[in-house]
């Protein structure tokens, strides 16, 4: 009875440290993105190329978009930027999916067709939720005017990014279970062990 009365007691507390490890766990993701902002010139239809950072203390899978403002330099809201590239004639190019868990190069490149000063952003989301971070983009297209093209503003996805800066961020919805799913499995392989062993001693009892 008292091996019983343990057993209950076990199975107790490990329900209750369950949902504490996993929030540990899931809390200790972070994911970043260097530098915090690129600038970018090249003539029109010549192609410019820069290398961004991404950094992660977890095996990530990452969705990657680019927004686009007409707002001006030194505009640093999201709630501005929903125009895609095309709009400006602009060819922007890099990685839409990367899958990487430490240190990660990716290689943006992009052309215009028209001189102008274009604001955008570069903007990775953890898959199916969680924080995203991205690098603000200055592209200047040099001619006779430099003044942005203005363009009608489109309707666009508005979804925003919590935070959108070069560096780490802690994000509380990483998609991470496996390390705790065999936690959890491990746990249930013991309970199973225990109770077995319970059924045995009340057989020779």
């Amino acid at each position: 009875m008292k091996l019983y009365t343990g057993i209950v007691i076990l199975f107790g507390i490990l329900l209750f440290l369950l949902p504490i490890l996993f929030i540990s766990f899931v809390s200790g993701a972070e994911i970043g993105i260097t530098p915090a902002s690129i600038e970018l010139r090249a003539d029109p239809n010549v192609q410019t190329c820069r290398e961004l950072t991404l950094l992660s203390n977890l095996l990530q899978i990452v969705d990657g978009e680019d927004k686009w403002s007409d707002s001006g330099e030194g505009v640093k809201n999201l709630n501005s930027y929903n125009k895609k590239a095309s709009e400006y004639y602009i060819n922007v190019t890099y990685p839409k999916e990367v899958v990487f868990n430490g240190k990660e190069r990716i290689k943006v490149c992009m052309t215009g067709r028209y001189p102008g000063v274009y604001h955008g952003a570069i903007i990775y989301s953890i898959r199916e939720g969680g924080a995203g971070v991205g690098t603000w983009i200055t592209f200047t297209v040099p001619g006779v005017n430099d003044n942005i093209i203005s363009l009608e503003r489109s309707e666009e996805n508005k979804t925003l990014i919590n935070l959108i800066s070069g560096n780490i961020i802690s994000n509380t919805e990483s998609k991470e279970p496996l390390p705790f799913l065999l936690l959890t499995l491990l746990l249930i392989i013991i309970l199973i062990y225990l109770y077995k062993r319970y059924k045995r001693l009340q057989q020779d009892i």
